[in-house]
């Protein structure tokens, strides 16, 4: 289960992070120690944080959306940002011309389910493809 808390662990500012490629024009995604952290440019936070506390509140993250927790740290490598999340690490990535039929399936249901729930709180999802879903643990 997900649960807002401010992380008392800071970022590193020596450790070299890893840029993770993606098409986020709202943040910057890293890998950094193990840890998948987002950062959000200045003027692109508060729209998500809202975003997050709600879903927060609304306890979709047990609804498979991956566990996600807000940084207290606004500020890292010598930048500013207006909100800093730190998402839960997934240690396998598989994609989806390599899943079966059934992932596939669930995939496509996970992502129907989830818009259902999202609806209602007058969210949805911003692009529907199957690269956006991680499968956790044995398949």
């Amino acid at each position: 289960m997900m649960h807002l808390i401010d992380s008392t662990q800071q970022m590193s500012e020596f450790v070299d992070p890893i840029r993770l490629a993606g098409f986020d024009s709202s943040a910057d995604v890293f890998s950094l120690d193990g840890r998948v952290i987002r950062c959000f440019r200045q003027g692109k936070g508060e729209l998500s944080r809202q975003v997050f506390q709600t879903c927060a509140h609304y306890r979709l993250f047990q609804h498979g959306i991956v566990e996600t927790r807000e940084l207290s740290q606004l500020s890292w490598n010598g930048a500013a940002y207006d909100l800093i999340l730190e998402h839960e690490r997934i240690a396998f990535i598989s994609y989806p011309h390599e899943w079966s039929p059934t992932m596939l399936q669930d995939a496509a249901i996970l992502h129907v389910d989830l818009f259902m729930k999202l609806a209602p709180l007058g969210l949805t999802i911003k692009d529907w493809h199957p690269y956006n879903i991680l499968f956790k643990g044995p398949c």
